[in-house]
């Protein structure tokens, strides 16, 4: 006659396997995606400022601000170059941190990105990587 405790130990190493693949998974699929949305060319006016407002989030209650907080009425192009690598580093820095069977959210909060993403398609190209959306999910 076999125990509940003897089956659920011999099934124990499996699950644990299981649940860090998943992780793995979805760990790759974040980083693969943060890292698409950073791709020269998708911002047609290029100061940097919407491309290094990217930003993921990995808890329920995570929040985001923006660098700088609000935008130039007339930003130069590349005025804000050397935000959008320390956005890139400060992402993909909380990606080793994502948990197995979690939510991971990848977006902006800059004012205008969906009017920029209808005309660059920016989310559109991270999803050609495997999203429908650039939610991030493993449950």
């Amino acid at each position: 006659m076999v125990q509940g405790a003897f089956l659920k130990g011999s099934f124990a190493p499996a699950f644990a396997e299981i649940r860090k693949e998943v992780q793995r998974v979805h760990q790759n699929l974040a980083r693969d995606t943060f890292n698409a949305l950073f791709t020269p060319g998708v911002s047609r006016i290029f100061s940097g400022y919407y491309k290094s407002n990217h930003r993921v989030l990995t808890a329920k209650n995570s929040t985001a601000r923006l660098t700088p907080a609000k935008r130039p009425d007339s930003p130069e192009i590349f005025q804000f170059i050397d935000n959008v690598e320390n956005a890139r580093a400060e992402g993909l820095s909380k990606v080793e941190n994502i948990k197995a069977f979690s939510t991971t959210v990848i977006g902006t909060a800059v004012p205008y990105a969906d009017t920029l993403e209808a005309i660059d398609s920016t989310y559109q190209k991270a999803s050609e990587i495997g999203l429908s959306k650039v939610d991030v999910k493993s449950q």
